[in-house]
């Protein structure tokens, strides 16, 4: 196999997911694509790459789009991605838009009882909670606290974190769940379900790497990372992939759980957090992921939309079919080349 360039390789996913999803059908997978886009650009310093991003975002945060965009209505400013940008000093001229967001959102948002910022369901508000919503809200909390110098945002994260943990982490095998509630009260989904991973870890990666180190929760945060990225690295196959279900190599391989575990390896490595014979873990899933995609930017074995299908069970999880180019795969391949550039990984493969 030839050497491929990593940065090339998250720049062509990111084309391609812009090049079939026009701006009026923009939902939560381009939010995260946006994240990653922002972050690449940024990472690089390249300012071709960072106008590129901020048209493609515009519609968004300047309400052109009058779309659902799903549970949280931020993502109509871009989510993380638009708060990772303010944050950076990209829009400081919408400070004002992020602060009333967030402000807005915090007051009305619909918690469970024990305060977790995820639910989804409009018709059960308080008693559905996912692992989902983890990518969503937790990184928005931090970069919005950085950006409007709000410590007690930094501190909610950490709580919503703390508090995911708690709901959905097995102890057996260290890997989570991905719903709780919606079989029954207080009954969790019985899978672990590689997307579901992928959104506590992104969750997870994003605010461990841009809370200051002085923050007093840091440190758990980290904990609980470290602890999830080794239960993952546990299960990874022969090539270093994630599985559909991640307890069942005869489950499907699958790409966008894959993508955001190893992005989220590839933070704790710059971060120290963990040791640098993790990088080979790292290696081995970036070859491995090289097989499902096109040259094109075209992402395959990428699980449809999941949540918690039929009785949650894993053979449930398992028969979700899996596409070429569902919009969910785009971001998390984006996002674990683009984070393999940034630490020295600049060519895989060979």
């Amino acid at each position: 196999m030839n050497r491929v360039d990593t940065a090339a390789v998250a720049g062509s996913v990111l084309e391609k997911h812009f090049a079939l999803v026009p701006p009026e059908k923009y939902r939560y997978p381009e939010v995260l694509s946006f994240h990653a886009f922002a972050k690449l650009a940024l990472d690089r310093n390249d300012a071709v790459l960072l106008d590129r991003c901020l048209a493609l975002m515009k519609p968004l945060h300047t309400g052109k789009l009058t779309q659902t965009f799903g549970a949280y209505d931020f993502y109509r400013l871009g989510g993380s991605a638009f708060a990772l940008l303010v944050a950076a000093g990209k829009l400081p001229e919408e400070k004002e838009t992020l602060r009333k967001s967030i402000d807005e959102w915090l007051a009305a948002g619909p918690r469970c009882r024990e305060g977790f910022l995820g639910s989804q369901n409009p018709n059960h508000p308080t008693t559905h909670v996912w692992i989902d919503m983890v990518f969503a809200t937790c990184p928005y909390l931090t970069l919005g606290g950085l950006a409007l110098d709000r410590p007690e945002l930094l501190d909610e994260a950490v709580r919503q974190l703390e508090l995911m943990r708690d709901f959905f982490r097995d102890p057996a095998t260290g890997l989570y769940h991905q719903s709780l509630g919606k079989l029954g009260p207080d009954r969790l989904s019985d899978d672990f379900w590689s997307r579901g991973n992928g959104w506590g870890l992104f969750g997870l990666a994003e605010s461990y790497r841009f809370l200051p180190e002085t923050h007093p929760g840091r440190g758990e945060i980290g904990r609980i990372l470290a602890d999830h990225l080794t239960s993952c690295c546990d299960v990874q196959d022969g090539n270093g992939m994630l599985h559909q279900e991640m307890s069942r190599e005869d489950s499907y391989v699958e790409t966008s759980g894959t993508g955001l575990f190893l992005f989220a390896l590839g933070v704790a490595l710059e971060t120290g957090l963990l040791p640098e014979r993790f990088r080979e873990n790292l290696l081995a899933g970036l070859r491995g992921y090289l097989a499902y995609i096109g040259l094109d930017g075209s992402v395959h074995n990428c699980c449809c939309g999941c949540l918690c299908p039929g009785d949650g069970s894993k053979e449930a999880y398992m028969q979700r079919p899996y596409a070429l180019n569902d919009p969910h795969g785009f971001g998390p391949a984006a996002l674990a080349f683009g984070q393999a550039a940034k630490i020295g990984i600049a060519a895989i493969g060979g």
